[in-house]
C-alpha cells in the first residue's frame, strides 16, 4: 500500500502479513482526502481512527500533518504493527491503541475534530458507531464523523448526517456535530 498525499505521499508500507481486514482502497483514499482537505485544517485537527486495521487512514491523516492521531484496533498484532509504521515515520503525536472500539469511545474523555470508522462490512456497526460516538459526546464542536460502509447499510437518515460520497462499492457517510 501507498501513502496517497501529504509530507509522506508515494512512501510505501507493508500490510501485517496474516491480517483478515479490508483495506479502504487507494481510489476510495483519495477521494476522501480530497473532500477533506477543502473541509480541515489539518494542523488543529486532532483525529481519532476506529477500527485501524491496515493504518491505511491514520497515516494518511498523519501524512497531511494531522495535529495529532489515534489509531484504535483491536487485533494486537495489527496494533503494534500500526506503531512500528508509525515510529518508523518519526512521528511523536500519533499512537495506536490496541482496544475495541466502543469499550474505547467509553472510557476515553477526549473530543476529537474527526472520527472516521471503518468497521467490518460483514457486521454491519454503523449505525452503533454513530450513536456511541453522540452519546459519548466524543465530537468536538463543529467536528465531523466519517463511517465507512457497505452499499447496503444506509446510514443517511441518523441524526447529523450531511452527505454519502461513494467509491465503488465503498461508501462514506459524513456527519457534523
Amino acid at each position: 500500500m501507498r501513502i496517497i498525499g501529504g509530507e509522506f505521499k508515494g512512501q510505501r508500507f507493508d500490510i501485517l502479513k496474516g491480517f483478515k481486514g479490508r483495506p479502504t482502497t487507494d481510489f476510495a483514499r483519495e477521494g476522501l482526502f480530497n473532500v477533506l482537505q477543502n473541509a480541515l485544517d489539518w494542523q488543529e485537527t486532532k483525529v481519532l481512527d476506529l477500527f485501524s486495521g491496515t493504518g491505511s487512514l491514520t497515516l494518511e491523516c498523519i501524512s497531511r500533518g494531522a495535529q495529532s492521531v489515534i489509531a484504535v484496533e483491536k487485533d494486537r498484532r495489527a496494533s503494534r504493527h500500526l506503531d512500528k509504521l508509525i515510529e518508523s515515520m518519526e512521528i511523536s503525536d500519533a499512537y495506536c491503541v490496541a482496544a475495541d472500539a466502543f469499550f474505547y469511545l467509553e472510557k476515553q474523555g477526549n473530543k476529537f475534530d474527526l472520527i472516521i470508522a471503518d468497521p467490518p462490512f460483514k457486521n454491519v456497526l454503523g449505525t452503533r458507531v454513530h450513536e456511541t460516538v453522540f452519546k459519548q459526546d466524543c465530537l468536538a464542536e463543529g467536528g465531523l464523523l466519517i463511517i465507512e460502509h457497505d452499499p447496503h447499510e444506509v446510514i443517511s437518515g441518523l441524526a447529523h448526517w450531511e452527505q454519502t460520497r461513494k467509491y465503488g462499492k465503498v461508501h462514506f457517510s459524513f456527519f457534523r456535530k
